[in-house]
């Protein structure tokens, strides 16, 4: 048993740490995954910005404005001031990612973001060159813990062959769509031969070391290097290199709740196999030993009963077993008694079995003195012209005999007989103001159901939902067939019930014993459909505040056998001929 705990144990660990690898290497190739697709997007949106920029440049050259700015002298320069902040400003507001658009020339230093030391800079760089990335730039006019970069683009303004000025257009690198990378520990960064460009998440000293592996790697295009998955893209318009990179160290961080909850699964294990071996040793083994003993010790000295009582620790089993052996092993006056003891517990089951025959005698006595009663009432009502009073007696008399004789399952006609004489009742309460309509196919009459299953929905729809309308109530009950099972609907118009009131009542149906004081009919009725029929089966409720009720209760498809049939046929007759001795009389 201890050796089968150690090597479960030992395997189940190997299986978490299986899986805990497995887990980590997943999310490895997924955080991969996403940083590759993160930087492709990157190089699609800085090869957009390049075309886009340089379209730009290329209509600059077409505005007069800018031509007139940058070609004329000191004094000419003010008429054309306003028409170049109007277009500056326009292209702006056209491309929001536009931070700042800057001009420079010998007698030019027009700009937002940058010195003019800055803006003759890249004018030198620029040379007799049409349009080219210059790079990433800092903010200078902008204080230190507020600087953010800008991917600086620059455009030559050409008039008859002659170079006018420069023209650098800066894009805001914040506009670049890298949406919680931290979270999969990827950064990106722009490179070139001579090193690091600018990075655009991360620091500068995690850029410089993972440039130093790429270029020992001369420049390839995807690898992994320690801890590293380093993705290159060469830009060819901007001569730049973007390059992806994802460190597997900080990845599955997130994973420290699953890892704690593995490794608490392993501690459980360990605990309950301990616990386990622990206690069958103590429980089981060592019990079971002591028993064995004595059993060696009685055979040995042909005993026939034990010099004291046998007690064995252990689990109840064990304790049940020493209790059972000690008990067979006792004496013959410990018998007689156990058997005198049988004598007086089967007199006593005598008795109880009279006492309840006697109750049953009795209970046969008081529905016929209930009958008896009923009729002299029906009598005196006939006598006093008081017809409706009679049929009030009958059908309550009717309804009392259907419920307490008979068998326990009748068909859906005979129910509906005993559910109409308690709705006459009803009806004579409400003086009329209760009209109910009936839909019942032949082809489900003759079916069978449990007895008095729809009188208590009835009643509770009458008690609780159209009493306490103001209006007449309108009831209807009707019942169709679906493949193997049957449905019967009991629905109607009074006051409803609220959404918190009919979720109570359905919570209160998939229980097995409920304490609710109200709509008793209802979890009675429901029960007793899951206990004759399994609990795929039962009421179902739909209601809504001041629109009524709707219950629908689900049986299973049981069909009359012919002697049920004719039973049905002779309770309709029945019915028929108390009626008509009742109009009769």
């Amino acid at each position: 048993m201890r050796m089968i705990i150690f090597v479960t144990t030992i395997v189940f660990i190997l299986i978490c740490a299986a899986i805990n690898g497995v887990t980590r290497q997943i999310i490895c190739d997924i955080a991969d995954e996403h940083t590759e697709i993160t930087a492709l997007r990157l190089q699609a949106e800085l090869e957009a910005d390049y075309d886009k920029v340089q379209n730009y440049c290329m209509s600059l050259n077409e505005e007069e404005a800018i031509i007139g700015i940058l070609g004329s002298d000191y004094a000419g320069i003010s008429q054309y001031v306003s028409d170049a902040e109007s277009i500056l400003t326009s292209y702006k507001i056209l491309e929001t990612s536009i931070v700042d658009m800057a001009m420079v020339n010998d007698r030019i230093h027009y700009s937002g973001i940058f010195t003019d030391e800055t803006m003759d800079t890249v004018r030198n760089t620029m040379g007799e060159a049409t349009f080219q990335w210059i790079g990433m730039m800092d903010r200078e006019f902008i204080p230190d813990e507020d600087k953010a970069a800008v991917l600086a683009f620059a455009g030559t303004v050409f008039s008859d062959g002659e170079n006018l000025g420069t023209v650098i257009i800066s894009i805001d690198a914040d506009t670049l769509q890298i949406e919680d990378e931290e979270a999969m520990n990827s950064s990106y960064f722009l490179a070139d031969g001579e090193g690091v460009l600018s990075p655009l998440n991360g620091s500068y000293e995690d850029a410089e070391a993972v440039y130093q592996i790429w270029t020992d790697q001369n420049q390839s295009g995807n690898f992994r290097k320690g801890s590293y998955y380093i993705h290159s893209y060469y830009i060819s318009e901007m001569d730049t290199y973007l390059l992806a990179v994802l460190n597997t160290e900080n990845v599955g961080q997130g994973m420290t709740k699953l890892q704690m909850l593995i490794w608490s699964c392993v501690l459980l294990v360990i605990l309950s196999g301990v616990f386990l071996v622990w206690n069958v040793a103590n429980g089981m083994v060592q019990p079971l030993q002591k028993f064995s003993d004595t059993m060696q010790k009685i055979r040995h000295g042909h005993q026939r009963r034990l010099d004291q009582k046998l007690e064995l620790e252990g689990c109840q089993e064990i304790r049940e077993i020493g209790n059972e052996f000690t008990s067979m092993m006792t004496d013959i006056d410990s018998l007689n008694r156990r058997i005198f003891q049988s004598a007086t517990d089967l007199y006593e089951v005598k008795v109880q079995k009279q006492s309840a025959e006697l109750a049953y005698l009795r209970s046969q006595i008081d529905p016929h003195f209930l009958y008896n009663t009923l009729e002299a009432m029906r009598q005196m009502a006939l006598a006093n012209n008081v017809p409706e009073l009679a049929q009030m007696t009958l059908d309550m008399a009717d309804i009392f005999r259907y419920s307490t004789k008979g068998s326990y399952e009748v068909s859906l006609q005979t129910e509906i007989d005993n559910t109409k004489a308690y709705i006459r009742i009803q009806q004579m309460r409400f003086q009329r103001k209760l009209e109910v309509f009936y839909f019942f196919p032949e082809e489900v009459v003759h079916l069978r159901v449990i007895k008095m299953l729809l009188q208590p929905i009835v009643e509770n729809a009458i008690f609780h939902g159209l009493e306490p309308k103001e209006e007449d109530g309108c009831l209807y009950l009707g019942a169709h067939r679906e493949g193997d099972r049957l449905l019967i609907t009991i629905k109607d118009d009074g006051v409803g019930m609220s959404e918190e009131k009919l979720e109570e009542i359905r919570s209160s149906l998939g229980k097995e014993i409920t304490t609710s004081e109200n709509h008793v009919g209802i979890l009675n009725t429901n029960a007793r459909i899951h206990l004759q029929y399994g609990n795929e089966y039962g009421l179902s409720l739909e209601s809504a505040k001041g629109d009524g009720t709707t219950v629908t209760i689900t049986l299973p498809v049981i069909e009359g056998t012919e002697e049920a049939v004719k039973d049905i046929g002779k309770e309709a007759g029945n019915t028929a001929a108390i009626q008509d001795n009742f109009k009769e009389g």
